[in-house]
């Protein structure tokens, strides 16, 4: 794997630092996405709170971990396949499909994702995701 491109002050690029951070999730390495982000990061998932348990915001990285531990508490990724990334000064949106299985009934689906991320100083201080809630209140 080839060093990711840093400005003057050492610092990753946004993009870079977004590509290296699903690069770490997609191994499972929590603590190596948690390098990376602020200790004050907040993720939002867009939803209503009635369609989705997973609707609102974990605040630090305490929230952080605990919000993706329940998630791969009821999902397995299978895949995840980047669709579109756009990235302009401090911000990057990745949109991606997911193919995913619950584990307590073992259903397979796929869902779109969009991500909006925003990075200062090198680390990742604000994912909002939005997800088809519709499609996750089925088969939760």
């Amino acid at each position: 794997m080839h060093p990711c491109p840093v400005n003057p002050e050492g610092i990753m690029q946004p993009r870079e630092l977004i590509d290296q951070i699903y690069a770490d999730y997609a191994r499972g390495d929590i603590d190596a996405v948690l390098d990376k982000c602020d200790h004050r990061i907040s993720f939002f998932m867009v939803a209503d709170p009635k369609f989705s348990k997973y609707a609102g915001a974990a605040v630090d990285k305490h929230g952080f971990r605990e919000r993706a531990a329940a998630l791969h508490e009821d999902f397995e990724y299978l895949a995840v396949e980047r669709i579109d990334t756009i990235a302009e000064g401090d911000r990057v949106v990745v949109r991606h499909e997911m193919h995913m299985r619950r584990r307590t009934s073992g259903i397979e689906f796929r869902m779109e994702v969009a991500d909006f991320w925003t990075v200062r100083d090198g680390k990742a201080v604000e994912l909002v995701e939005f997800y088809d809630t519709a499609l996750a209140a089925q088969v939760l």
